[in-house]
């Protein structure tokens, strides 16, 4: 993210001499002590960042960050300034409201450098003002992509922004990009004030207010790894399912939001907004919640042996590559009688002697399945054929 921060061209002559001149002095200048006006200071501090001595770099990255709002106030919206030198402040100024605006104002700031403030920035006031730059967002529509993973960013910005780029006929690297369109340009009859507020109220779920439920359904995935889904003990299932008594009102609060809103929760929530919205009714839903880049093993390994998903997420993970890799996926996927019996037939060479003989016997599972399990056992035994 952000630009490359590079030797400078042709910096300022006052800079040009700090640089060529001993240690001492470029420490000093490091220091922000050097005798220049504020514009020559800054692209001089930028430039020792880069020093080739150690010390004097962390020193300047150092004095970036504490450099007074006075000083920087009368440099950041120069529109002459170096993009490089934007960037390097932009990175240490995100909790200075009044500095950011002006890096977000200046035509100078690189699209790389807007990107990562709406990506990084906890002000959703920030993220309305570089909305407001429709060009820019068509020009550099990364920085949408980096809005949408921003959980601060209010949802009714978003949207504008999406539908902005649908419009224009710009796509943007979001996960599922053409079905976040369809349900933009769907509409919503929730009140933009309305849905920010219940989005607000949600991501709080998704990353802060529950984390003991995340952490719940964290530790009850590890532990049904080692088992089948038969296996597991009630209450485990509940707490990898994300039930619990504690949960109801967070749980409520997910379920109310608009489908565009629980889609893009599903990207950035934890682990239990992600456990409630994979067992949406809404397709687009679930699929959002196990395509989330932000899912884990443990989890996929729980939602491959639930009964409570759709068919469309176990039709996913039955043909998911990436996730068959895991042993205790295509066990929990044999397992589960939502899973196409094609694919369990085809999974089935790959189970170990304990889920077979499991298998052979369970009353749940398919006729067909049990048959070709007990040959496969019999195959295994001492002189079989």
């Amino acid at each position: 993210m952000g630009l490359p921060h590079t030797a400078l061209e042709s910096p300022p002559a006052a800079v040009l001499k700090v640089l060529g001149g001993p240690a001492g002095v470029r420490a000093m200048a490091a220091k922000g002590l050097a005798p220049m006006p504020p514009r020559d200071l800054a692209t001089c501090v930028y430039a020792l960042s880069l020093d080739e001595d150690q010390s004097i770099a962390a020193s300047a990255r150092e004095t970036a960050g504490r450099l007074p709002d006075q000083l920087l106030g009368g440099v950041l919206g120069d529109a002459t300034l170096d993009p490089r030198v934007l960037d390097f402040f932009a990175m240490r100024a995100l909790s200075r409201r009044a500095l950011v605006e002006l890096i977000i104002r200046n035509k100078a700031t690189a699209h790389e450098t807007i990107a990562d403030i709406a990506g990084r920035t906890g002000d959703a006031g920030l993220c309305d003002l570089i909305a407001e730059n429709e060009t820019r967002l068509l020009a550099a529509p990364k920085i949408i992509a980096s809005m949408y993973m921003n959980p601060k960013a209010r949802m009714s910005t978003v949207n504008r922004a999406v539908e902005l780029a649908a419009r224009a006929g710009v796509k943007v690297d979001i996960p599922g990009w053409d079905d976040v369109v369809a349900e933009v340009t769907r509409g919503s009859s929730t009140d933009p004030g309305k849905l920010d507020a219940q989005f607000a109220s949600a991501i709080e779920v998704g990353l802060s207010d529950e984390e003991k439920l995340a952490k719940q359904v964290a530790a009850a995935s590890e532990q049904a790894a080692a088992l089948t889904p038969d296996e597991l003990p009630e209450d485990l299932v509940n707490a990898a399912e994300g039930k619990s008594e504690d949960g109801e009102d967070a749980k409520q609060r997910i379920q109310d939001l608009p489908i565009g809103a629980k889609m893009r929760l599903a990207m950035l929530g934890n682990a239990y907004a992600r456990s409630v919205l994979v067992r949406d009714s809404n397709r687009l839903v679930a699929m959002a919640a196990v395509k989330s880049p932000r899912i884990t093993d443990s989890e996929i390994i729980t939602i491959a042996g639930q009964r409570s998903v759709s068919d469309d997420v176990i039709r996913y993970l039955a043909n998911a590559k990436e996730w068959l890799r895991l042993y205790q996926v295509k066990v929990n996927l044999v397992f589960n009688p939502k899973c196409p019996l094609s694919t369990s037939m085809r999974l089935l060479p790959h189970m170990q002697n304990k889920q077979l003989k499991i298998i052979s016997r369970s009353k749940a599972i398919p006729s067909a399945l049990q048959t070709q399990a007990k040959k496969f056992l019999e195959q295994k035994k001492p002189g079989g054929a």
